[in-house]
């Protein structure tokens, strides 16, 4: 016989409500946030905005104004002048469509080294990495050549800030020297 004080030896099967209160409402909080991520990323798709200033530019008008946001965070740290100003204004004009048009190219470089590989054309592929060389080269020359001629406005001791900045960037993103 057992006795009536003594604990019921069953055990409850299963999580007790409490913990399935809580698993509930983190899975509905989970698919909320990926609904919500979701509809974030369909939206900024649908009106062709990439992901904010750092999607794509789909045309040279795009190119040159992300140009003249960069230019004008430099220039506004060195105090620069309206001559100035107007002087890098007129070089970014005139690298914006070459830029453009460099890097539009890229689509048909990856595309020709795609096709060469899946092929298994190995003269192709060898053909395509080296076009994608010559493009990565003449890209490279072209935004030196912009930035130089930018730089090249610019009076000493403002051109020291500029590479301050620099050094201070390249140190925070882990590329700076070996120290």
């Amino acid at each position: 016989m057992s006795d009536t004080n003594e604990p019921s030896t069953t055990e409850p099967s299963g999580p007790s409500p409490r913990r399935r209160r809580r698993r509930r409402w983190l899975f509905a909080g989970g698919l909320g946030l990926a609904a919500l991520a979701g509809l974030f990323a369909t939206r900024t798709y649908a009106h062709h905005h990439g992901f904010g200033r750092w999607g794509r530019p789909h045309t040279a008008e795009q190119l040159r104004e992300r140009l003249d946001w960069g230019a004008d965070r430099v220039l506004s740290r060195v105090a620069a002048t309206d001559i100035q100003r107007q002087r890098v204004d007129a070089t970014l004009d005139q690298a914006a469509p070459e830029l453009f048009a460099a890097h539009q190219k890229a689509h048909a470089v990856r595309q020709s080294f795609v096709r060469a590989l899946a092929s298994g054309d190995r003269t192709g592929t060898e053909n395509a990495r080296r076009q994608a060389l010559a493009w990565a080269d003449e890209v490279s020359k072209l935004w030196l050549s912009t930035v130089e001629r930018s730089m090249a406005v610019l009076d000493d001791a403002q051109r020291a800030k500029v590479r301050e900045h620099f050094e201070a960037m390249a140190g925070r993103h882990h590329h700076g020297s070996e120290d």
